[in-house]
């Protein structure tokens, strides 16, 4: 499973409305293909079961969420704590420049829509790790506002048994190896993983807790980090700047970019041999550290891309890490 340790402080939000209704949605669901199964469907998870995308989330970003669509082809009753006006973060509208839904900033919070559910279906929190259906108070459960505005002071475990679900879905693990490789600092940082016995025994602590529900429940896999498109080999940033048919055979690029080839003409790009194949093919460096480094070469800046600098690219050691935590 993949693992992810990012500190993040518990925020200060304000609580769900409480509503004063039947337990009960008026209209009764289409259970005529699901025999029953899908009367309560819960889903537990994080940001990409919550319905995160594009570096924030909001009512419109959730309805997108596969939860929601999973729930929509199966005729379920499915009650999403919605995140009025631009959002929680807002989405981002533009990568490169950070712009964001209706101006916003990586802070901005619209809060909670006042809405009377039923009972929460998804109970996903962004952010959520193996800790985090068990505990939202320890440091590594990367509790959040959304943890409050989402669940309530309640753990995903809590509200999942207070809907009374008659099926689960839960994809927890990403966040506990994903943190290592988002690392501003040290990409790849090791210790940024949860240690397997911790997940094994956090993730046993979820699945009793859905099987004392009596629920039926389908448990989601997660990828390799590695692949997700986050980081790039530095072997293609190498072969995208040099002409070096040696180093740069197919599947890698075999010509360079022109504006990176350009950079490099005027001394301005410079990519160190060691970020080359064979080494190159397993050392990562993120968008996030690439973009910038780029951006100040062509602002006249002279870079070297050294990809032995473990602050600014994964190591191939880090990456087996990474790799082996799956």
């Amino acid at each position: 499973m993949q693992r992810i340790r990012v500190a993040a402080a518990l925020l200060l939000a304000l609580p769900l409305l409480a509503g004063c209704y039947d337990n009960e949605p008026l209209n009764a669901p289409d259970l005529s293909t699901s025999n029953g199964l899908m009367e309560r469907y819960v889903s537990m998870g994080n940001s990409i079961t919550a319905g995160y995308q594009s570096g924030g989330i909001n009512d419109s970003t959730q309805t997108r969420s596969y939860a929601v669509l999973f729930a929509n082809r199966a005729n379920a009753p499915f009650f999403v704590p919605s995140l009025q006006g631009r959002g929680c973060a807002p989405p981002l509208t533009n990568n490169v420049t950070q712009t964001r839904v209706g101006g916003g900033t990586a802070t901005t919070c619209d809060l909670r829509a006042d809405q009377r559910l039923f009972y929460v279906s998804n109970v996903a929190v962004p952010g959520a790790t193996s800790f985090s259906p068990n505990d939202n108070l320890i440091a590594f459960a990367n509790s959040n506002a959304l943890t409050t505005f989402i669940l309530g002071g309640r753990t995903q475990n809590q509200a999942m048994l207070d809907a009374k679900p008659t099926f689960v879905t839960a994809w927890i693990g990403n966040n506990d190896v994903l943190g290592a490789l988002t690392s501003q600092s040290n990409p790849g940082n090791p210790a940024l993983i949860t240690p397997q016995p911790v997940f094994q025994a956090n993730y046993s602590a979820m699945l009793d807790t859905i099987q004392r529900s009596g629920a039926q429940a389908t448990l989601l896999s997660v990828t390799d980090v590695s692949v997700i498109p986050y980081s790039s080999r530095t072997a293609i940033y190498y072969c995208l700047t040099y002409v070096d048919p040696a180093r740069c055979q197919a599947p890698l690029p075999t010509t360079p970019e022109p504006n990176l080839a350009g950079l490099q003409a005027l001394g301005l790009w410079n990519v160190d041999v060691n970020c080359a194949a064979p080494a190159g093919l397993a050392t990562l460096i993120p968008w996030t550290l690439a973009v910038p480094i780029l951006a100040a070469a062509a602002g006249g800046a002279p870079q070297t891309m050294d990809c032995s600098d473990d602050a600014l690219v994964v190591m191939p050691s880090e990456l087996a890490a990474m790799q082996a935590a799956v």
